[in-house]
């Protein structure tokens, strides 16, 4: 088991568990029941991803790579992306300078991370106690990890070098956006959370 090394300049790799091996072909990502609030889809998630047109074009090689603005952080990613969500909740907000946020999932184990890491530990509007990475430079948000599913990274898909590789599959706290936030009609929209990817 590693862990993780924060600090100047170290080489970190995130946490700590190895997750259940999935197949790359399909991975379900969860399937909660049918929601009828407000301004929501209506249906099962997975049946609807799988009714998406694909938005990624032909496939990108791994690994994949990602960064700060300055520069000063890399990430090398060995690993496909497990899902993508755009993320209304107020913490996004705040992270999105207003917007919500398009936050990519990774394994942990399969990314390797250059320079120093600065984290801020909250607790989401779900309840989850979660640490938020950015560089202490230039204050690019970068990651997410719930602590209860340390087994997972979402990136920031801004962050990413080629944002193109998976784009957002559903829609989540669409009850916290503001009035006139753009709510893609071709993906589904969730109030609040959802189940975890894995």
């Amino acid at each position: 088991m590693r862990s993780m090394v924060e600090g100047n300049g170290a080489t970190c790799v995130f946490p700590l568990h190895q997750p259940a091996a999935v197949e790359e072909s399909h991975v379900p990502l969860f399937d909660p029941p049918h929601l009828t609030m407000g301004r929501n889809r209506i249906g099962p998630l997975s049946a609807q991803i799988d009714k998406l047109p694909r938005r990624t074009g032909k496939a990108k090689p791994m690994p994949h790579q990602a960064g700060c603005l300055c520069g000063q952080v890399r990430v090398s990613i060995d690993a496909e992306p497990m899902a993508a969500r755009m993320c209304w909740c107020r913490l996004c907000q705040y992270l999105g300078g207003g917007s919500g946020t398009v936050n990519v999932c990774f394994p942990s184990d399969r990314m390797t991370v250059t320079g120093e890491v600065r984290w801020h530990h909250s607790t989401a509007d779900s309840g989850n106690a979660m640490r938020r990475g950015f560089c202490p430079e230039c204050g690019t948000p970068l990651f997410s990890v719930a602590e209860s599913r340390s087994h997972l990274t979402f990136i920031r898909a801004g962050a990413l070098d080629d944002p193109d590789i998976l784009g957002p599959q559903a829609v989540i706290w669409t009850d916290a956006a503001p009035h006139w936030a753009h709510l893609d009609p071709e993906l589904p929209h969730y109030p609040a959370q959802i189940p975890p990817v894995a």
